[in-house]
């Protein structure tokens, strides 16, 4: 009733309708940039090698004085 003595329902009803349309567009650009600015994963790439028999070598390397922790008398 208040709405008819401003311009009737129909006035309304169109702006309800602009609304909507505007809502929709908006979620649907905010849902589209979201998606497409996703970065894609990569693969992970395994280095891998082939296993041979043989004797394992291990090297250290420091500099300072060694001091056992206890001595044997």
């Amino acid at each position: 009733m208040i709405f008819e003595l401003a311009g009737g329902e129909g006035r309304m009803k169109k702006w309800w309708v602009i609304g909507i349309v505007i809502v929709v567009i908006i979620g649907g650009g905010a849902a589209w940039f979201f998606l497409k600015s996703k970065p894609k994963q990569s693969q992970v790439i395994i280095p891998t090698a082939v296993v041979q028999k043989g004797t394992i070598e291990s090297k250290v390397n420091g500099s300072g004085k060694l001091v056992p922790e206890r001595m044997k008398i």
